[in-house]
Formats: C-alpha cells, sequence, structure tokens
C-alpha cells in the first residue's frame, strides 16, 4: 500500500491548511480548517506516505442522509500516484456505513484530473454552477457539480 489514512482531528487544522496552501489559489487558513472540523457531521481524513508524511486531505460533512465532500486536496508532487483514490474510497466507505444515501461534490470544469477520478468511482455531472470559481487570471469558470448514488453500492 502507498499510504496510510488516519481521521483528522483539530489538531491537525494547521497540516490541512498547509496543504490546503500548495493546492488552490484561494486557500483556506488554520482557523477556518478548524471550523469547517467542528461543523456537525464533519469528517477530515489525512493520507500520509509510509514515511508518515502527510500527502493529502479530505474534508466531507455528513447531513441527514447526504454527504458533500468539502474539499479534497494532494501535495503536488504526490499527485497522480493514488493518494487521492485511496482518500476517496476511504470516504466512501465511511459514509455508506452512516446510511448515506448520495455523495456530492463540486470540482472546477478544467480541472480534469479530479473529475476523471470522480467518474472512475462512479459519481455522475447532475449540474453545473456557472461562473463560479475565478481564477488568478480573472476567469470565470464553471463548477461541475457530481453525484454518487451509495445507495446503489
Amino acid at each position: 500500500m502507498i499510504g496510510e489514512v488516519i481521521e483528522a482531528h483539530l489538531c491537525h487544522a494547521g497540516v490541512i491548511a498547509a496543504i490546503h496552501r500548495v493546492c488552490f489559489e484561494e486557500s483556506w487558513n488554520e482557523k477556518s480548517i478548524a471550523e469547517i472540523l467542528k461543523m456537525a457531521g464533519a469528517i477530515g481524513l489525512l493520507v500520509c506516505a509510509k514515511n508518515k508524511r502527510p500527502k493529502g486531505f479530505i474534508l466531507l460533512r455528513i447531513a441527514a442522509d447526504e454527504a458533500e465532500i468539502i474539499s479534497i486536496g494532494i501535495v503536488p508532487e504526490s499527485r497522480q500516484k493514488g493518494f487521492a483514490s485511496i482518500l476517496l474510497q476511504k470516504a466512501i466507505k465511511l459514509v455508506v456505513m452512516s446510511n448515506v444515501i448520495k455523495m456530492l461534490f463540486e470540482v472546477a470544469e478544467d480541472n480534469i484530473a479530479a473529475r476523471a477520478l470522480y467518474e472512475k468511482f462512479g459519481f455522475q455531472i447532475v449540474g453545473r454552477r456557472s461562473g463560479y470559481y475565478r481564477h488568478s487570471s480573472k476567469k470565470k469558470l464553471d463548477a461541475i457539480i457530481y453525484s454518487l448514488n451509495i445507495s446503489d453500492m
């Protein structure tokens, strides 16, 4: 196995914020991550390499019978190595055990690697938010909304 998944707690907010900072143009700080982890139904997971170094995270929230992936990120030098698949697989297992019916996520339309990952796991496009993301180039990008029917698994 390439990595180990551990549950993220408030003490991991700084680590998650550091990963978020190298993954996204508009990053969240440690306080923002901590607030997410404190939310009812929030789940945070970290994936670490064999040497125990954190390589990525996923934040999700379960509310009633739905789970929403709030954010997922893998440090750039560790992308395309299976860490995101490990995280997503573990997150799906957790929501299945929580009687969730569907799992939702949105991603920028130009994030081809992330879209391929979700589609590999069976996520289907269910909507679009026009101009939702703004990149440093000031270009607005649509958010593609994906859903996974957990009840079909």
